[in-house]
């Protein structure tokens, strides 16, 4: 078992250094701020979102015809967000609002963890252009 652990690290850690030389780009992601408890505001649901902005890098990015792909090592996302099981942290990624890469913003639709001996070694990130619709 501790032979698995030890090529689980190597593997993620050859990940990291391939993502690294592919582009090596940075992207901010933008999560919303958890409620406050005990806000008057909060309880009646009246509450104006509130987003901070995390740096996530070193990323790949693979752009389509029609999506972008976020390549990203799993030590790298998972020390980011604070979270080491790949369920967790799909399920993390579904709550970013949006994904800054240089003057364009995203929206994440799917996350892939591709997996190494029982666990991950790097997502995938599917994302679409954010579209700002007209009031």
């Amino acid at each position: 078992m501790a032979e698995d652990s030890g090529v689980r690290a190597g593997v993620r850690r050859g990940v990291r250094a391939l993502i690294q030389t592919l582009g090596a780009t940075a992207v901010q992601l933008r999560l919303s701020l958890p409620p406050i408890a005990g806000d008057s505001g909060e309880e009646l649901g009246l509450r104006t979102p509130a987003f901070q902005s995390k740096t996530l890098e070193p990323v790949a990015v693979r752009r389509g015809s029609k999506s972008v792909e976020l390549l990203v090592a799993a030590d790298v996302l998972e020390a980011m967000l604070g979270i080491a099981d790949p369920g967790a942290v799909t399920v993390a990624v579904q709550t970013v609002a949006a994904v800054q890469i240089a003057d364009e913003m995203f929206v994440p639709i799917a996350t892939e963890k591709v997996p190494c001996r029982g666990g991950a070694c790097m997502y995938r990130i599917l994302l679409r252009l954010e579209t700002v619709e007209a009031a």
